[in-house]
């Protein structure tokens, strides 16, 4: 059994991992004062559960969690996307079948372009991972 801060540990600690991107370029979804950088990607992560259910096992019941990492990926209006589409690419790779003890990722969608009208200085793609916990 793995609880849900167990679980976010290890999905932060394979974040942590990734390569792709330096970690000062990684804003968290509880991190104060962060900067967008004036030049290059960046990336914005948030992970959110879904519903739960109730799986019977001979040895009790377990509660079975759901949730979606959702990553971000931003780059400056006017710089191209060539080098944003190739780091979410990556993010997806690097995610793409990976499990952990009780985690498990059970799906990576392409990334998908992010239009916000109100946003004057960023294009973004985001990419989804779907996990189960238990």
């Amino acid at each position: 059994m793995m609880t849900t801060s167990q679980a976010r540990k290890a999905i932060n600690d394979k974040i942590k991992a990734f390569t792709g991107l330096p970690q000062s370029k990684i804003q968290w979804s509880n991190q104060p004062k962060f900067t967008p950088p004036t030049i290059g990607v960046w990336s914005r992560v948030t992970i959110q559960y879904a519903d739960s259910q109730q799986a019977g096992l001979n040895n009790g019941q377990c509660e079975r969690d759901f949730g979606i990492i959702n990553i971000q990926c931003f780059e400056r209006k006017g710089a191209g996307d060539v080098e944003l589409i190739s780091i979410a690419d990556k993010v997806r790779g690097h995610f793409k079948g990976w499990n952990s003890s009780f985690l498990e990722i059970t799906q990576t969608n392409a990334p998908t372009d992010i239009n916000h009208e109100l946003d004057t200085d960023f294009v973004g793609s985001l990419v989804r991972i779907f996990f189960r916990v238990n």
